[in-house]
Order: structure tokens, then sequence, then C-alpha cells
């Protein structure tokens, strides 16, 4: 079962001060149908975010090989998960 929109935005809503960089650009991101549009999204994210540049470097290798929008989607949904402690990878 893959999770909607607002199943994680419920539930990063409800955690203590904790966001991932992709938070704020959740909906916008899901409704980006193209996988290459989604991918230069991400990393523009990315790049003007305020995380360690091996952070950084780290998504963007790990977005590389991902050649769908649904995989890019389910890595962001997970990514997000994962910073609150409930990834399911």
């Amino acid at each position: 079962m893959m999770l909607t929109s607002p199943t994680v935005l419920y539930i990063f809503s409800n955690m203590k001060q904790i966001s991932s960089i992709f938070l704020n650009h959740f909906n916008q991101l899901m409704e980006i149908k193209g996988c290459d549009e989604l991918k230069t999204k991400i990393k523009e994210i990315v790049e003007t975010s305020s995380i360690k540049q091996l952070d950084k470097r780290k998504i963007t290798i790990d977005i590389t090989p991902l050649d769908s929008t649904r995989s890019l989607q389910f890595y962001l949904t997970n990514s997000m998960l994962k910073y609150g402690g409930m990834g399911v990878r």
C-alpha cells in the first residue's frame, strides 16, 4: 500500500519539530509527472537546502539511477519517513 500525500503530511505534522527538506515541497513534488522534471526539482531543493554537503551528495547519488516518477516518489516518501524514524527500507 502506497502512502498518499495527506497521510505522510499528517504523520509529519504531528511530530515534534522534525521536518525533512522535502516536507514543504511534498505536494508540489508529488504532482510532477515527468521523471526528469521531478529529478531536477529534487536536485534544486537539495542544493538550496542547508543540509550538510555530504548529505546533499548522498541524495543526488541515490536519485541518479532512479528512472521512473514512481520510484522517485517512493524515494521521497521513504526519505521523509526515515527522517522521522519510520522508513520502510
